[in-house]
């Protein structure tokens, strides 16, 4: 499928503000699920995971059913894409002291140089939004690629940033304390039974 070349030229500024992204004829918006910590006798909102909701002439898609539809070779970029979509989009939360945990697809990192790269792109293009460093808490996902050395090059590229590291869905398939060991998370989430 035709996309362009590099992620900026797939983002457009919508009049509202707000960012949305392009893949042939898909368009991806953000969407923020809070998350809540217990506090007290009660909950407080502690952070929000940035989510992707495709669509195709308007009419919305699972995200799941979207990725087995495109070419696996463009994944990579498409989820860069909708990495930098959520952290363009941040400022509509109107929460700037709320963590905000964005996914990343372990299985797609196979070359550390690319991922380092990524990183790093990641963080310059947060300076003009004004996000920190400290608000951001990146989420692996696909825990097969846990005990893998290019994930844990790229993991000890985030330790060495200072970014907060989260494991998603403990416990389900190869998601095990071995794996979360290597990779010294911040946060654990644990997968329902």
């Amino acid at each position: 499928m035709d996309r362009p070349q590099f992620v900026d030229e797939a983002i457009v500024q919508e009049p509202s503000g707000v960012f949305t992204g392009r893949y042939g004829p898909f368009i991806f918006k953000s969407a923020y699920q809070p998350f809540f910590a217990s506090h007290g006798k009660g909950f407080q909102e502690f952070s929000f995971e940035g989510l992707v909701r495709p669509t195709r002439d308007s009419q919305a898609i699972p995200p799941l059913t979207f990725f087995r539809q495109v070419d696996e070779s463009d994944h990579f970029f498409i989820k860069f894409m909708c990495r930098a979509l959520h952290l363009n989009n941040a400022h509509t939360l109107k929460q700037p002291d709320l963590c905000l945990f964005i996914n990343l697809d372990s299985s797609k990192y196979n070359n550390p140089e690319q991922s380092v790269y990524e990183i790093d792109l990641m963080l310059e293009k947060m300076m003009p939004l004004s996000l920190s460093k400290k608000n951001i808490v990146i989420e692996i996902t696909e825990a097969m690629a846990l005990s893998d050395d290019p994930l844990n090059i790229t993991v000890e590229h985030f330790h060495t940033l200072n970014i907060r590291i989260a494991i998603d869905d403990y416990g389900t398939l190869y998601s095990d304390s071995r794996g979360v060991e290597s990779i010294n998370p911040d946060y654990v989430k644990v997968d329902g039974p």
